[in-house]
């Protein structure tokens, strides 16, 4: 059974971060090591914030641990998302490494948590200075797979991101292998509707799902760890996505109108969703 490394937050009430990947990194038969860059209480979208940002200098002895007890040479994947603070980039870009020079299979998939769109196409930040260009300069040239939202994208790029041509540009100019953008709603996608793009040396797999009424604290951090669990699964960057997206709409549905995901969701399927 695969092995997966996963450094990002997590919650105690909910499922952001780990509290999220970890449940579908699992259900889709991974197993999982979590280190925890930052520890709440509970997403800061219920209105306040209780908890702490873990720093550098406290996940440090976590790497040198899993380093210490073999660990690395048993990973297939690490996956890293919300760092906190931009000493943490450091941290991953060494536990990526670490994990290469014993694993040199391992897949490396970055989720550069920087911010997204409101509801009203109005970019938001939610992360400290200097972590958007921690992410641009440490980790995403390292990355295998990068999944990134569309306006992370834009961020990471400095390029327009209103269209799907321009998505698709953008991603290409990364560099990296595999770049899946998500939440791509842009003036070229029916209105109904929210696409996503994955972008790789031998072409563009557009796929995608209706919009729904409201929005999901967390489903990001959901959909990265069912991406790579489903590309792990069959090692096909496209039908990861698609594999994906039939996992996390039922999470969706069955959320209803609450603030926290549900998770029952995820075992609605007795199995990974059939491959076309």
């Amino acid at each position: 059974m695969a092995q997966v490394l996963s450094i990002q937050s997590n919650v105690v009430v909910g499922h952001v971060g780990n509290a999220a990947a970890r449940p579908a990194l699992e259900r889709l038969g991974r197993r999982v090591w979590t280190i925890d860059t930052a520890m709440l209480a509970y997403h800061p979208g219920h209105g306040a914030f209780r908890g702490e940002i873990r720093p550098a200098v406290a996940l440090r002895p976590l790497v040198e641990g899993v380093s210490e007890v073999g660990g690395f040479a048993r990973l297939d994947a690490v996956l890293s998302g919300y760092l906190g603070d931009p000493e943490t980039a450091a941290v991953v870009a060494d536990a990526v490494d670490r994990a290469r020079a014993a694993a040199p299979g391992m897949i490396y998939m970055c989720d550069p948590v920087i911010g997204d769109f409101d509801a009203a196409g109005a970019g938001r930040s939610f992360v400290r200075p200097g972590v958007a260009e921690a992410f641009k300069t440490l980790l995403v040239p390292k990355a295998d797979i990068l999944i990134p939202n569309r306006f992370e994208l834009g961020v990471l790029t400095g390029a327009p991101v209103e269209t799907v041509d321009q998505v698709t540009a953008a991603a290409r100019s990364l560099g990296v292998a595999t770049v899946v953008v998500t939440s791509v709603d842009c003036s070229d996608v029916p209105a109904d509707r929210v696409d996503m793009l994955v972008v790789t040396a031998e072409g563009v797999h557009r796929t995608g799902v209706a919009k729904l009424p409201r929005r999901f604290d967390g489903s990001g951090d959901l959909l990265a760890g069912l991406y790579l669990g489903a590309f792990l699964n069959g090692r096909n960057a496209d039908r990861a996505a698609d594999e994906a997206l039939a996992l996390l709409l039922p999470v969706l549905k069955a959320t209803g109108g609450g603030k926290d995901l549900d998770l029952s969701g995820l075992y609605w399927f007795n199995q990974t969703p059939a491959r076309s």
